[in-house]
């Protein structure tokens, strides 16, 4: 039977399996509540089994009042999560150089791939898997459009929706349900905000800004005409992620229509934007950057009976940057990502079970669009070689060609002049996504109690790569025998400027359509066993993947004890397996590589012809997919929570091993054999090859302490709540997704035949590359406490967000070529193998603070609101945004106001 079938099989089974779940009742059923939409803004009624106490000590949930007291900066679903211990950001997160950028940061969860993450929107995958790695989550001096033979990317986001239009968000560490799934790291799920049933029409309207007015700028450097020099060329803007000046503006609008007592609809709008000027260097101009994030979201809920509520969602949700080469002319392009979404929500409630079904279809993906659809590369000036009239010796002077295409005001000293852009190309994927879970409410067999729950997944997906129109890009060289008749241009040849210039090298970028089939299937059972004091979750989840063909078995096991039997005292642990989603960047590379032809001429009269197919680029990753297999994490956890008064502390310890992760690794050169167009004769030529490969593994170990308050505290005035929490992670990997150099290379790099050495010198000891510790998400030791402060009678609430990093290393890079390392390189010197030399960072505090003021008026509420982020204007020492073993530093104060119109 094929495995698809079988899922087919589960899904025609599990109605009756609730029906006869229905009938064998459990104890104190016949009280069992009923969905009602009278008077309540969700499904409040309905018993939701919120997971074994194991499972509830790795989750962490945000309500959307929480969420609206917390210091945020862009209000992504990232920033919500700056106050979890079991996160590290990248460490180029929120520097300085780049405030103008409004995208989501990347996050680790207990030292996996950034991109291992399984982000959802109401339970339900938001996850880009086409190529989530690109660039190392950094925004480089070229971002992706900067070249035609490399896939558009996105990030690990799908869709950038805004906190405005969220109701909750859990995050999932450690202990997680087998319901989730296609991750190693961590799950965070966003709640959309859902229609009340109110009597009236409600709503509201938002905005929010900052710029660089109210953002202090701090400047690396050593010495204080180092710190002069990179603040002044910071100031130029004259690179991509040089940001000095920016705007941003958030806006937002939400109304709530109650149709009737059991239906209700809401509409949603939310737009971030940002404008970032830029200095074209070589066409000494200024241009403007942007970047723009819009959701639209329609959105309505109906009460089909009383144990049946349906629920439809349509959301629209584009995002776009305008970029410009600073390297070209006429080179504006602009990434736009993001997509569509329609879902389904129906939940029945049996007499003894819940029975939810969800279905999605998504169509998202990543667009490059370039204002010019052809691309030339000209020269501006050529050596030549004169006779100086003073000393009578040959020298070698620049000279500018007379009737260059390059533009007048392209007077930024150089060979040549790049004018254009490569057209329009774009990934995508479309998914149709069945999904059902059924959970049997709490029945005992003997002297235990079960809460069972199993479900069921069907993600119908293609994914494809798509360029409609033909694109050529050319190179000139310049003529070499001007005067020689047989170097002179055909007539008509606008390819060719007589005596100076000749296009010699056409690239060729076909039509393209490539599709890849990406159907995931998934199917899970867990049963929640409590026995006197003891709690004991087993679970199994089975994943097959059609890309990778393979099956994945993960097991899950958590297990709690109640000390005292009075839940006070509670010691809890569990075994796990994770296995990641697939990527699909390999398969889509290599076909569009594949496509790409190479023309040549030696001299303007000759005709062009093929070369060599595929020769665009001399380095290709060979997938070779059907070798894979999928990555996972092996997760060990064990911990103990104690409640003192009315407070609870957590201390937990969690033990990850990552295997069979996806690496590339160079493979040596390959012969490739191809027909020489001018001779008909079959030859060969030699190509590096680089193997995709599943020899990536690291080991983390993360240890945290946690503490809040169960209930507010209040005095006369105010009431205060709080949590805190420190955690120290140590991290190491034999691949680095900054580093790869170093060692094993990340699935989307590219290193060399010496890098492929397995020793590195760190530290001045020449270790194996395997014993490095993570060289980014690495700050060890850090500490958070969050500390609310309501006043009710002059309606003003102030959260506090204080967070400490405790002094850490950072790592500059040279290599073994250097003679300065002679020794310590040992039988390596003179060899391309990596040095890495500590560069010892200080601690760090840093204070962020919300203020919300609300004044009546009438019925209404104005709602004030100020956001101070980094309210010390510390200065915190970061890595660089282009380049992570540069320094840089964190923003410093900034300043973010807000208004609120509620009805």
């Amino acid at each position: 039977m094929k495995f698809s079938n079988i899922y087919i099989c589960i899904m025609i089974g599990l109605s009756p399996i609730a029906s006869i779940a229905q009938n064998s009742s459990a104890e104190g059923n016949d009280n069992h509540p009923k969905i009602t939409a009278q008077n309540s803004t969700e499904l409040a009624p309905i018993l939701v089994y919120g997971g074994s106490f194991a499972q509830q000590m790795g989750t962490q949930k945000l309500n959307s009042l929480e969420i609206s007291r917390l210091p945020t900066k862009n209000g992504t679903v990232s920033d919500l999560l700056k106050s979890n211990p079991n996160v590290r950001f990248q460490n180029f997160a929120d520097v300085s150089e780049t405030q103008g950028e409004i995208s989501p940061e990347n996050v680790s969860f207990h030292g996996e791939r950034f991109y291992n993450n399984a982000w959802l929107i109401d339970g339900m995958s938001n996850n880009d898997n086409i190529h989530p790695g690109s660039g190392n989550g950094r925004l480089l001096a070229n971002p992706d459009g900067r070249s035609p033979a490399v896939l558009p990317a996105g990030g690990t986001q799908s869709f950038w929706i805004n906190s405005d239009i969220i109701d909750s968000v859990t995050v999932y560490d450690s202990n997680i349900s087998a319901k989730y799934g296609q991750f190693t790291g961590g799950v965070i799920d966003a709640k959309l905000k859902d229609p009340s049933f109110d009597a009236k029409i409600s709503g509201s309207i938002s905005y929010r800004t900052t710029r660089d007015a109210w953002t202090k700028f701090h400047t690396y450097g050593n010495t204080a005409e180092e710190k002069e020099k990179n603040e002044e060329n910071f100031k130029k803007a004259d690179e991509l992620y040089y940001q000095p000046k920016f705007t941003k503006h958030n806006y937002a609008v939400n109304v709530n229509i109650p149709v009737n007592d059991r239906t209700a609809v809401m509409f949603s709008y939310n737009k971030a934007s940002s404008r970032i000027p830029f200095f074209n260097r070589r066409s000494q101009d200024w241009n403007e950057q942007k970047r723009d994030s819009e959701t639209f979201l329609l959105k309505g809920s109906h009460e089909l009976t009383n144990r049946d509520m349906l629920k439809l969602s349509l959301m629209h949700s584009p995002h776009s940057s305008k970029y410009f080469a600073n390297s070209r002319a006429d080179s504006g392009y602009t990434n736009i990502g993001g997509g569509n979404r329609i879902a389904l929500d129906w939940k029945h409630l049996f007499d003894s079970s819940t029975l939810s079904t969800k279905i999605t279809w998504k169509k998202s993906g990543n667009k490059i669009k370039h204002d010019r659809s052809e691309y030339y590369s000209w020269g501006k000036a050529k050596y030549v070689w004169v006779r100086d009239p003073v000393t009578n010796k040959r020298k070698r002077v620049l000279e500018m060609y007379k009737n260059s295409p390059c533009p007048k005001s392209y007077n930024y000293i150089s060979l040549n002049c790049d004018i254009g852009g490569f057209g329009e190309y774009d990934t995508y994927r479309r998914s149709l996504v069945l999904k059902q879970d059924l959970q049997i409410d709490t029945f005992k067999f003997g002297n235990t109690e079960h809460n069972f729950s199993m479900g069921w997944k069907a993600d119908l997906a293609k994914a494809g790569f798509n360029r409609k129109t033909e694109l050529y890009t050319y190179t000139a060289s310049k003529i070499k025998k001007p005067t020689d008749p047989k170097y002179s241009c055909k007539e008509g040849d606008s390819t060719c400027i007589e005596g100076e210039q000749f296009i010699k090298i056409k690239n060729f970028y076909p039509i393209k359509n490539t599709v890849v089939n990406n159907n995931h299937y998934s199917v899970y059972f867990e049963d929640n066993i409590k026995y006197k004091q003891f709690e004991i979750t087993p679970g199994i989840r089975i994943d097959y993947d059609q890309y990778l063909g393979n099956t994945d078995i993960a097991p899950r096991l958590t297990a709690s004890y109640n000390v005292f039997n009075d839940k006070n005292t509670r010691i809890f642990g569990g075994v796990n397996r994770y296995y990641a989603d697939s990527m699909l960047s390999s398969a889509l590379r290599d076909d569009l590589q594949k496509s790409i032809k190479y023309y040549y001429r030696s001299k303007p009269q000759d005709d062009f012809m093929l070369k060599v197919p595929n020769r665009v680029n001399p380095n290709w990753t060979r997938s070779g997919v059907d070798k894979l297999k999928t990555p996972y994490s092996d997760e060990f956890n064990l911990g103990m929570s104690q409640r003192f008064g009315n407070t609870e502390w957590t201390a937990k310890w969690v033990h990850r091993k990552a295997k069979d992760q996806f690496s590339s690794r160079y493979a040596g050169k390959q012969k490739v054999e191809y027909i020489d167009p001018k001779t008909k004769k079959i030859r060969t030529y030699k190509e590096n090859w680089y193997n995709l490969t599943n020899e990536g593994s690291s080991t983390s170990d993360s240890y945290t302490l946690t503490g809040r308050l169960m209930k507010p505290f209040e005095t006369k005035y105010t009431t205060i709540s709080w949590n805190l929490g420190a955690s120290y992670s140590k991290t190491k990997s034999n691949f680095d997704i900054d580093h790869s150099s170093a060692r094993q290379a990340d699935y989307d790099d590219v290193i060399t035949k010496e890098q492929q050495i397995d020793k590195v010198v760190f530290d001045g000891k020449l270790i194996n590359k395997g014993d490095m510790p993570s060289l980014d998400f690495n700050r060890p030791w850090t500490l958070f406490a969050n500390i609310n402060f309501d006043f009710p009678s002059i309606r003003l609430n102030w959260s506090n967000r204080l967070n400490y990093t405790a002094p850490y290393q950072m790592y500059v890079t040279d290599n073994c070529e250097n003679n300065n390392y002679a020794s310590v390189c040992g039988k390596y010197a003179g060899e391309d193998i990596d040095v890495y030399e500590k560069q010892n960072f200080k601690k760090r505090f840093s204070l962020d603070w919300h203020f919300a003021y609300t004044q009546p008026i009438g019925k209404t509420n104005l709602e004030l609101n100020l956001d101070v982020l980094n309210v010390l204007n510390s200065t915190i020492e970061s890595a660089s945004p282009s380049n992570a073993t540069k320094v840089s530093y964190k923003a410093g104060r900034q300043f973010w106001l807000g208004a609120k119109y509620s009805w």
